[in-house]
């Protein structure tokens, strides 16, 4: 159900309030993504983008569905049956990727081996180790589905 009980920049307001009062609490860090997100087209996850993107003739139901996520009012249930019904799950499951992403995988590897070799063994090392593993595998992936 949308909310209309208040205009959009009143609505924008509180949301600056909440952030302006705690900037680095978990709310104040999920509002603060929410407003990069729909300031910045270029932001990781662009609202703007998805906005322009959509047709106009579902653009409404766009807006309905992300003021249902907002609301909580849609549940996980839900939201998994759409993208079941969406097929989304195998194309989740099958990622294809260009080879630009793969080239970009293999530079990351290369400085995450340069990051090993000036750190001493620690707990960061492992980390570091587990995040190679993790890298080898998306592109091991990326290879395949290609």
């Amino acid at each position: 159900m949308l909310s209309n009980t208040q205009n959009p920049l009143t609505a924008l307001n509180k949301l600056a309030d909440e952030v302006q009062s705690n900037p680095d609490g978990f709310a104040g860090l999920k509002i603060r993504q929410f407003l990069w997100s729909a300031f910045k087209p270029d932001h990781l996850i662009s609202i703007s983008k998805i906005a322009q993107s959509v047709p106009p003739n579902i653009r409404n139901e766009l807006t309905d569905v992300f003021a249902a996520v907002l609301n909580g009012t849609l549940t996980q249930d839900e939201l998994r049956s759409a993208l079941v019904r969406a097929k989304e799950f195998p194309r989740f499951e099958s990622c294809t990727s260009n080879g630009r992403a793969i080239a970009l995988l293999e530079e990351v590897e290369q400085l995450l081996i340069d990051i090993l070799v000036e750190t001493p063994p620690s707990r960061e090392h492992i980390v570091v180790n587990e995040a190679m593993a993790s890298l080898a595998t998306v592109k091991d992936r990326m290879i395949r589905n290609s």
